[in-house]
């Protein structure tokens, strides 16, 4: 199925609607003090190098399969492997990446570790769903939910089931408090 453009609904946040995605991500991460996120699916790693470069307390845990699946088959997945290791390189321990299935990577996570995850592989609706299901636990109960793409109609239909109440930032970004205090997105 073919996405579809989402209007943005964040307002009142100073999020401007042409900023991409790991910008807003900075946003955020500046705002509330986040120093521990989680990225599924780096592909070259761009978004991680970003947020690392310009949140100098940021720490980093990567996953990504590079294999094909979901709907990823064309991709050089090892080239987008090698990529990726190499720009992350220069951040030392502040970056960590494990090459494998997202859902299993969760289980050697421990729980309310992070203060976000930023869900970006696997855009069918079950992996979507696996996804949050598996690494909401790992967030701290003052942490965000995140991800990409919610005009893809697999993530919308797993994001607008498991995550209710989510805002839409720039670039199709979703996210949520992991316990939003009630009317929460009137700051936003």
């Amino acid at each position: 199925m073919t996405p579809h453009h989402v209007p943005q609904t964040v307002s009142h946040f100073n999020a401007w609607p042409t900023w991409r995605r790991w910008r807003f991500l900075m946003a955020l991460i500046e705002r509330n003090g986040l120093k521990a996120g989680a990225e599924l699916g780096l592909r070259k790693g761009g978004t991680s190098d970003f947020l690392l470069k310009h949140c100098p307390d940021l720490h980093m845990l990567g996953v990504d399969l590079w294999a094909p699946s979901g709907g990823y088959e064309d991709w050089t997945h090892e080239k987008h492997e090698r990529e990726c290791r190499k720009t992350l390189a220069q951040y030392g321990e502040r970056a960590k990446i494990i090459k494998g299935l997202t859902t299993k990577v969760a289980l050697e996570v421990p729980d309310r570790s992070l203060d976000f995850v930023f869900i970006d592989a696997d855009h069918s609706e079950q992996g979507v769903r696996d996804d949050i299901t598996a690494w909401l636990p790992k967030i701290k109960e003052t942490g965000f939910i995140t991800g990409h793409d919610i005009n893809w109609p697999g993530v919308r239909a797993a994001v607008d089931d498991l995550v209710p109440g989510y805002l839409i930032g720039p670039d199709v970004v979703w996210f949520r408090p992991v316990n939003p205090a009630d009317g929460w997105q009137k700051d936003w």
